[in-house]
């Protein structure tokens, strides 16, 4: 499953909110969204301060489009990534990604 949280309209996310398995979530308030943000463990990410601060509370993984990260927060964890992409997901993080949800679907 996917849980989108933006700023757009319903209707600037038609595209993707017509994909299965995503959703649109908030919980009404800048901070109630970005600290649930910071419980997943893979954001994909705009450069913005508030997943920023997801990242950074929740030490998440993060993917991002080139150059939208504009501070790296997981510097000295091994076992996780940061990565900035226009382009496939290198293979390493595709099998770090597969552990990730393996771990999460066993809870």
């Amino acid at each position: 499953p996917v849980r989108v949280f933006s700023d757009g309209t319903d209707e600037e996310l038609v595209p993707l909110l017509a994909l299965s398995a995503v959703e649109r979530m908030t919980f009404g308030t800048s901070i109630g969204d970005i600290l649930a943000l910071s419980r997943f463990p893979l954001l994909v990410a705009s450069g913005s301060s508030f997943s920023m601060w997801a990242r950074y509370l929740g030490r998440a993984n993060c993917i991002c489009y080139l150059n939208q990260r504009k501070q790296r927060i997981l510097t000295s964890e091994e076992d996780r990534f940061e990565i900035e992409t226009d382009g496939p997901i290198p293979p390493e993080i595709g099998e770090k990604i597969h552990q990730l949800y393996e771990r999460v679907e066993r809870r």
